[in-house]
């Protein structure tokens, strides 16, 4: 899933781009090509094939960069609207109803898109 925007308030507003590795209804990890720190709030537009969900989280983790993954960090939903919070809940339910009832992973989610 593309992060389609980046936005981190920390007195200085910056605008980038991200991967999500793994999301639920209440937050997500994060990959993007600069590092996030503990405790920012960031605004981010999730691109969900046709939808466009918009919400603001904070960082509550943040993971070293390895040869795999670029800065990665986690993020907790503080605020979103009713109708995005509906479209989120709505693609991860169908996300969740394969043939099978295993748990996606988050290579599940990747590759779905």
């Amino acid at each position: 899933m593309w992060i389609t925007s980046l936005w981190v308030k920390t007195g200085l507003l910056r605008r980038g781009m991200g991967r999500s590795r793994n999301v639920s209804e209440g937050g997500l990890f994060l990959e993007t090509h600069r590092a996030l720190k503990e405790g920012e709030e960031v605004l981010i537009t999730l691109g969900l094939k046709d939808d466009m969900v918009r919400l603001r989280g904070r960082v509550v983790r943040q993971a070293q960069p390895t040869d795999e993954y670029l800065h990665c960090a986690g993020v907790k939903f503080t605020h979103m609207n009713k109708d995005d919070r509906e479209t989120l809940k709505d693609y991860i339910g169908a996300l969740k109803t394969p043939a099978t009832t295993e748990k996606p992973t988050a290579m599940d989610i990747s590759n779905s898109l």
